[in-house]
């Protein structure tokens, strides 16, 4: 298994999770590695963008970096429709969190509410 960033919230979790299943890898904090930030664009809350000569795909989100390496990919890969799949990914994935857990807590209040009718 791999170790996520600890600092991740359940539904970046839940994203990163989803990344993996599709060929992605953890590769660090994104400081350490050379991304080309006029590349990136927004995914949700993450930023995606091509690697170096467009080799991989890159997904940023809170300065954790994973990378999908695309050398050796079919010819008939195209990777403007493939990182448009992946930011399509990435969104539907928030939605879907956002829906099932997003609407689940309950309203507190600090104080009794009085009926005054």
């Amino acid at each position: 298994m791999t170790q996520l960033p600890c600092w991740f919230d359940k539904r970046a979790m839940t994203v990163a999770n989803v990344l993996l299943e599709q060929g992605f890898c953890y590769c660090g904090l994104e400081e350490e590695f050379c991304v080309i930030e006029e590349n990136l664009i927004n995914a949700g809350d993450w930023k995606i963008g091509g690697t170096y000569q467009e080799m991989g795909i890159d997904a940023i989100h809170d300065g954790a970096l994973f990378c999908l390496d695309l050398t050796g990919a079919p010819d008939e890969l195209d990777f403007n429709t493939e990182l448009t799949r992946i930011q399509q990914l990435i969104k539907n994935t928030e939605k879907e969190f956002d829906l099932t857990f997003g609407g689940a807590g309950i309203q507190l209040s600090l104080f009794a509410i009085e009926d005054f009718s």
